[in-house]
């Protein structure tokens, strides 16, 4: 049974509320009745009358351990929502929950439950709500499954040692014995922090890759000074692959609120403070984190943070109108300006009027194995608030200054002929030849072999799926050839 009632200061508002605040501290006196309802003690004694005369018994006993309490016997309805309190409901289960849009999905019909039980006067509006809002699909969730997070939390309150099956990013399970010490929500992903008996060291594992939980006799008791919230932030911003440190030009207690702990440890060094850390993904780090502190600053470590760095400071830069004398707005480096020009066929077009290359599309049979594949080719990430998954049909991955996407998509249709477009592809590091036979060891095929005797030349390769490639020589080796 649930009872409604509509917020704001009134006078059955501010009755109900006594009510739940005498159920559940039994033994409340005037003086905290007054505090929680925001009233004076004669007002608060007030409402306890208008309790009274409703017919609900209320006890008063005096002396330094009296109060109020509910008398013997009465009977109230487990749930009371105010009008506020029902339509934030609705409003956060569908914010969370999009499905719950839908009366048939199994949390809709959870929803339908307590909506049809609120009295008409609220069920109503929160119906209306739900009737006539509409939710998208959030493609970036990944919500855990209920059985496997209430089993989490168990551990947690029994204070449990589990065994949890865990899905990397790669796909493969392993098993790891864990003291499961606080279940945590971080933008809108589901954490167990733990400690690891394996690694003898604290682990964060994303809960909606847990597979199964199986639970221990041993127990455990968790740390004293346990922060849940910070120990997960701390955590999830040390131990990734790129190191970073970076001075600000300013004191630390000017800079230290712009400073999230997943960035790193920040410290004082005289009139300035250093940030020490490490990231998976460098591109981010730079034009979400630090492009917003506005203090300046110098990356004294972590080269693809450097140059994540100067790709955004080129993209600022770029963004300015040029001065006064210069090209007009909309050109850019190596374009026409705006002269006009010919294309095949005759036609004439302003240059300024352009398209750019959003990201390049790969079809396939298999996108996130693809996608792992060429992420390893060409040292891509992938977006760490959204990575791809076994069985997504789209997976996109960039280059580590996000200046390159390259997206797979699943398609039923198999490859039949040659490619028209393909990506030819120069060692960073190293000989044409030591690259050749890295990427065989990776599993790519020889297509056709166009190296010469003098060195020149190229070889065709094809992915795992067949698709075509060329290797060409590095940029040192054509060098070379030139002197």
């Amino acid at each position: 049974m649930f009872w409604a009632v509509r917020t704001g200061p009134s006078p059955t508002a501010r009755a109900v509320r006594t009510l739940e605040i005498l159920r559940d501290r039994p033994g409340t006196t005037a003086d905290q009745l007054a505090a929680a309802l925001g009233v004076t003690e004669r007002a608060a004694r007030r409402y306890i009358g208008i309790l009274r005369e409703a017919g609900i018994e209320v006890e008063s006993v005096r002396g330094p351990y009296g109060g109020y309490r509910l008398g013997r016997g009465t009977r109230l309805p487990p749930v009371v929502f105010t009008q506020e309190q029902a339509l934030g409901l609705v409003m956060a289960v569908l914010d969370g929950q999009p499905a719950a849009i839908d009366p048939d999905d199994p949390i809709g019909a959870a929803l339908s439950k307590v909506i049809r039980a609120l009295p008409d006067s609220v069920g109503r509006q929160a119906a209306a709500l739900r009737g006539y809002a509409s939710a998208t699909p959030d493609r970036h969730s990944a919500r855990p499954d209920p059985t496997i997070t209430n089993a989490l939390v168990t551990a947690v309150a029994d204070r449990r040692r589990v065994i949890v099956t865990y899905r990397g990013e790669s796909g493969e399970q392993s098993d790891a014995e864990v003291d499961p010490w606080a279940v945590v929500v971080r933008h809108r992903r589901w954490y167990l922090l733990c400690h690891s008996h394996r690694a003898d060291a604290v682990r964060t594992y994303r809960i909606d890759r847990v597979r199964a939980v199986r639970q221990l006799s041993h127990g455990f008791t968790p740390p004293d000074d346990l922060d849940p919230v910070a120990a997960l932030e701390t955590h999830l911003g040390v131990g990734w692959q790129y190191p970073t440190r970076v001075v600000f030009h300013a004191p630390q207690e000017q800079v230290a609120p712009w400073i999230r702990p997943p960035m790193g440890r920040l410290t004082p060094d005289g009139e300035r403070c250093v940030l020490v850390g490490s990231t998976r993904n460098p591109a981010m780090y730079a034009q979400e984190w630090l492009a917003v502190i506005p203090f300046d600053f110098t990356v004294e470590q972590g080269p693809e943070l450097r140059a994540a760095v100067a790709t955004v400071a080129a993209r600022f830069s770029a963004a300015l109108p040029p001065a006064s004398g210069s090209a007009a707005i909309g050109t850019s480096p190596g374009s026409l300006g705006s002269k006009p020009f010919d294309l095949p066929g005759g036609s004439c077009h302003d240059a300024r009027v352009t398209s750019y290359i959003s990201h390049t599309t790969v079809d396939c049979a298999d996108a996130y194995a693809l996608s792992r594949w060429w992420q390893a080719v060409l040292d891509y990430v992938e977006d760490p608030d959204d990575p791809n998954e076994p069985g997504d049909e789209e997976c996109i991955i960039f280059s580590r200054d996000r200046a390159h996407r390259l997206l797979f998509i699943e398609v039923p249709d198999a490859k039949r002929v040659k490619n028209r477009i393909h990506f030819d592809l120069r060692p960073v590091e190293g000989p044409r030849d030591a690259e050749l036979a890295r990427l065989h060891e990776m599993g790519a095929t020889t297509v056709d072999d166009r190296r010469n005797a003098d060195g020149t030349g190229w070889v065709v390769l094809a992915d795992p799926e067949g698709n075509e490639f060329c290797i060409l020589r590095s940029d040192a080796e054509v060098a070379a050839g030139r002197t």
